[in-house]
Protein backbone atom coordinates (compact mmCIF):
# COMPACT_ATOMS: atom_id res chain seq x y z
CA UNK A 1 0.00 0.00 0.00
CA UNK A 2 1.91 3.44 -1.00
CA UNK A 3 -0.11 5.57 1.79
CA UNK A 4 1.28 4.70 5.16
CA UNK A 5 0.17 5.20 8.70
CA UNK A 6 -3.60 5.65 9.91
CA UNK A 7 -5.92 8.13 8.54
CA UNK A 8 -7.44 10.13 11.05
CA UNK A 9 -9.80 13.52 10.84
CA UNK A 10 -11.69 15.64 12.47
CA UNK A 11 -14.81 17.02 10.73
CA UNK A 12 -14.78 20.82 11.60
CA UNK A 13 -18.13 21.48 9.79
CA UNK A 14 -19.90 20.23 6.48
CA UNK A 15 -16.82 21.13 4.31
CA UNK A 16 -13.89 20.71 6.25
CA UNK A 17 -12.01 18.39 8.28
CA UNK A 18 -8.07 18.71 9.43
CA UNK A 19 -5.96 16.04 9.55
CA UNK A 20 -4.92 14.61 12.73
CA UNK A 21 -2.08 12.27 11.63
CA UNK A 22 0.23 13.10 8.45
CA UNK A 23 -0.89 11.27 5.50
CA UNK A 24 2.32 9.61 3.78
CA UNK A 25 2.08 8.59 0.40
CA UNK A 26 5.24 6.64 -1.62
CA UNK A 27 4.55 6.99 -5.45
CA UNK A 28 5.51 3.11 -6.74
CA UNK A 29 5.49 5.11 -10.32
CA UNK A 30 8.10 7.36 -9.32
CA UNK A 31 9.35 6.51 -6.08
CA UNK A 32 9.39 9.61 -4.18
CA UNK A 33 7.30 10.58 -1.01
CA UNK A 34 5.01 13.14 -0.55
CA UNK A 35 3.88 13.93 3.16
CA UNK A 36 0.53 15.95 4.25
CA UNK A 37 1.48 17.52 7.46
CA UNK A 38 -0.73 17.02 10.29
CA UNK A 39 -2.97 19.92 10.75
CA UNK A 40 -3.58 20.10 7.16
CA UNK A 41 -7.22 21.39 6.63
CA UNK A 42 -8.87 19.85 3.39
CA UNK A 43 -12.25 20.07 2.18
CA UNK A 44 -11.27 16.23 0.36
CA UNK A 45 -12.76 17.10 -2.78
CA UNK A 46 -12.95 20.94 -4.77
CA UNK A 47 -15.35 20.24 -7.29
CA UNK A 48 -19.25 21.26 -7.47
CA UNK A 49 -21.46 18.98 -6.28
CA UNK A 50 -23.58 17.76 -9.05
CA UNK A 51 -26.24 15.44 -7.32
CA UNK A 52 -26.62 12.45 -9.54
CA UNK A 53 -22.65 12.80 -10.67
CA UNK A 54 -21.26 13.21 -7.02
CA UNK A 55 -23.77 10.14 -6.00
CA UNK A 56 -21.30 8.05 -7.99
CA UNK A 57 -18.09 9.90 -8.00
CA UNK A 58 -18.19 11.52 -4.95
CA UNK A 59 -16.45 10.75 -1.62
CA UNK A 60 -14.26 8.01 -2.71
CA UNK A 61 -10.37 8.22 -1.89
CA UNK A 62 -10.50 10.39 0.76
CA UNK A 63 -6.50 9.66 1.38
CA UNK A 64 -5.60 10.43 -2.24
CA UNK A 65 -7.87 14.06 -2.16
CA UNK A 66 -6.40 15.24 0.69
CA UNK A 67 -2.69 14.10 -0.67
CA UNK A 68 -3.84 15.84 -3.91
CA UNK A 69 -5.48 19.17 -1.67
CA UNK A 70 -1.66 19.65 0.37
CA UNK A 71 0.01 19.93 -3.32
CA UNK A 72 -2.53 22.11 -5.08
CA UNK A 73 -1.85 24.79 -1.96
CA UNK A 74 1.64 23.90 -2.01
CA UNK A 75 2.06 24.25 -5.86
CA UNK A 76 6.18 23.05 -5.37
CA UNK A 77 5.30 20.38 -8.11
CA UNK A 78 3.39 20.95 -11.67
CA UNK A 79 -0.19 20.71 -11.83
CA UNK A 80 0.39 17.19 -13.79
CA UNK A 81 2.10 15.15 -11.33
CA UNK A 82 -0.02 16.37 -8.57
CA UNK A 83 -2.91 15.41 -10.36
CA UNK A 84 -1.50 11.67 -11.41
CA UNK A 85 -0.48 11.31 -8.04
CA UNK A 86 -3.85 11.63 -6.83
CA UNK A 87 -4.59 9.17 -9.51
CA UNK A 88 -2.04 6.71 -8.30
CA UNK A 89 -3.93 6.91 -4.79
CA UNK A 90 -6.89 6.37 -6.18
CA UNK A 91 -5.69 3.33 -7.96
CA UNK A 92 -4.06 2.27 -4.60
CA UNK A 93 -7.32 2.56 -2.61
CA UNK A 94 -10.45 2.36 -4.26
CA UNK A 95 -9.66 -0.03 -6.98
CA UNK A 96 -7.15 -2.08 -5.25
CA UNK A 97 -9.94 -3.09 -2.13
CA UNK A 98 -11.95 -4.80 -5.48
CA UNK A 99 -8.85 -6.41 -6.30
CA UNK A 100 -7.96 -7.95 -3.02
CA UNK A 101 -12.17 -8.71 -2.54
CA UNK A 102 -11.34 -10.62 -6.07
CA UNK A 103 -8.84 -12.55 -5.18
CA UNK A 104 -10.09 -13.45 -1.89
CA UNK A 105 -13.64 -14.71 -3.81
CA UNK A 106 -13.67 -18.11 -5.76
CA UNK A 107 -16.46 -20.28 -8.01
CA UNK A 108 -19.27 -17.76 -8.74
CA UNK A 109 -18.60 -15.44 -6.57
CA UNK A 110 -15.45 -14.19 -8.68
CA UNK A 111 -17.50 -13.10 -11.57
CA UNK A 112 -19.10 -10.05 -9.65
CA UNK A 113 -15.90 -9.40 -7.93
CA UNK A 114 -14.18 -8.74 -11.40
CA UNK A 115 -16.49 -6.54 -12.37
CA UNK A 116 -16.72 -4.26 -9.36
CA UNK A 117 -13.02 -4.08 -10.57
CA UNK A 118 -13.69 -3.09 -14.11
CA UNK A 119 -16.55 -1.14 -12.52
CA UNK A 120 -14.13 1.05 -9.92
CA UNK A 121 -11.61 1.08 -12.24
CA UNK A 122 -14.03 3.04 -14.38
CA UNK A 123 -15.19 5.63 -11.74
CA UNK A 124 -11.68 6.31 -10.85
CA UNK A 125 -10.78 7.12 -14.22
CA UNK A 126 -14.06 9.40 -14.94
CA UNK A 127 -13.22 11.04 -11.59
CA UNK A 128 -10.13 11.92 -12.36
CA UNK A 129 -9.73 12.85 -16.09
CA UNK A 130 -12.48 14.97 -16.27
CA UNK A 131 -13.40 15.68 -12.80
CA UNK A 132 -9.71 16.78 -11.84
CA UNK A 133 -7.55 17.23 -15.03
CA UNK A 134 -9.92 19.55 -16.37
CA UNK A 135 -11.88 21.15 -13.77
CA UNK A 136 -9.67 21.63 -11.59
CA UNK A 137 -7.87 24.31 -13.46
CA UNK A 138 -10.10 27.70 -11.40
CA UNK A 139 -8.77 26.34 -8.14
CA UNK A 140 -4.89 25.39 -9.34
CA UNK A 141 -4.78 29.03 -10.71
CA UNK A 142 -6.59 30.51 -7.53
CA UNK A 143 -3.72 29.38 -5.54
CA UNK A 144 -1.00 30.25 -7.82
CA UNK A 145 -2.51 33.67 -8.35
CA UNK A 146 -2.93 33.80 -3.85
CA UNK A 147 0.44 32.37 -3.91
CA UNK A 148 2.10 35.17 -6.49
CA UNK A 149 0.66 38.15 -4.74
CA UNK A 150 1.15 37.14 -1.08
CA UNK A 151 -2.76 36.38 -0.16
CA UNK A 152 -3.65 33.61 2.53
CA UNK A 153 -4.08 30.48 0.16
CA UNK A 154 -7.97 29.56 2.02
CA UNK A 155 -9.62 32.25 3.43
CA UNK A 156 -12.25 30.48 3.27
CA UNK A 157 -11.38 27.67 5.60
CA UNK A 158 -12.75 27.84 9.17
CA UNK A 159 -10.61 28.94 12.16
CA UNK A 160 -9.57 25.94 14.18
CA UNK A 161 -9.11 25.46 17.55
CA UNK A 162 -8.34 22.26 18.48
CA UNK A 163 -8.32 22.74 22.14
CA UNK A 164 -12.64 21.92 22.89
CA UNK A 165 -13.70 20.27 25.51
CA UNK A 166 -15.50 17.82 23.50
CA UNK A 167 -12.32 16.05 22.42
CA UNK A 168 -11.00 15.49 25.95
CA UNK A 169 -11.65 12.16 27.36
CA UNK A 170 -12.91 13.02 31.04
Amino acid sequence: MPFEGEFVTKILDDKWAMLKEPVIFKSPLFGDTFESKAGFITDFASVPRVPILYMFLGGRGKRAAANHDDGYLRQEESKRRVDFRFYEGLLATFVNDAIKAYTKSSGWRAYPAFWLIVWRFILATLMWCPGVVVFAWPTWLKYKYRKARGLPMRPEAPEVDDYRWEDYIF
